[in-house]
């Protein structure tokens, strides 16, 4: 509500101020933004009814460029966000690159693009495939986990290595659920993952410790976990 208001404002610097705000937003949150001064029926009555105005338009095509310009860029904004950067460019009318135009509309994403791999891996049943394909286009785990149908020790191994120290911690009960800790190879890596996530100042000490209360893990597992988060805390002082 805050940008907003401030991008509807007839005060002078307040539209600028709202969309610089705008321009920092992930495309799920733009989209909620152009919805809510579009608004929409119904009940109770969503929005503002109101056309979008020229200056935020201006600056989502700005917003929307700047990530086409960059291929890899486009194709991440695509992998988490492909319903609300669909519906900028339909919304505003705004006239989507070649390769938003294959991916988005025409459902023909090139062959260097993240979302030809998310396909090939659907395809592929067999899973040192698609450990392969995951490792090669670095597919997040957070994608691969909704499509993958057998999630193997191979395939656990190939999303694990792809991932962060802080994604790890974040989907640790996800990769509980699919087995992760009764394979004793792919359960070393994940405790070897924990024991650089304490020198990684990118890792936040209060998801640590929140996915010790998800998780559930066993004895061994949590005490990394902790170990992560009172590291990360002594770091920071």
């Amino acid at each position: 509500m805050f940008i907003v208001n401030l991008s509807l404002s007839d005060f002078e610097g307040h539209r600028d101020i709202g969309l610089a705000l705008l321009r920092k937003l992930p495309p799920y949150e733009v989209r909620r933004i152009i919805d809510f001064i579009k608004g929409k029926k119904t009940e109770p009555k969503f929005g503002l009814g109101m056309n979008v105005p020229r200056s935020m338009r201006t600056e989502i095509r700005r917003y929307l460029r700047e990530r086409e310009v960059d291929d890899e860029r486009l194709d991440s904004a695509i992998l988490f966000a492909r319903k609300a950067l669909k519906r900028m460019y339909a919304v505003l009318h705004i006239m989507p690159s070649d390769r938003a135009q294959a991916i988005l509309f025409d459902d023909k994403p090139p062959e260097d693009s993240k979302l030809f791999a998310l396909k090939q891996i659907v395809k592929e049943s067999q899973p040192a495939k698609q450990a392969r394909l995951i490792m090669k286009y670095k597919i997040p785990y957070r994608i691969a986990s909704t499509i993958i149908k057998a999630m193997t020790p191979t395939v656990l191994i190939a999303l694990i290595n792809s991932m962060s120290s802080q994604e790890l911690i974040n989907n640790m009960a996800s990769i509980k659920r699919h087995g992760a800790f009764d394979n004793p190879d792919v359960k070393s890596l994940v405790k070897e993952k924990l024991g650089k996530a304490k020198k990684d100042k990118r890792v936040s000490a209060y998801k640590a410790k929140e996915a010790i209360r998800v998780a559930k893990v066993s004895k061994d597992v949590e005490k990394e976990l902790e170990e992560v988060t009172e590291t990360q805390v002594k770091m920071r002082g």
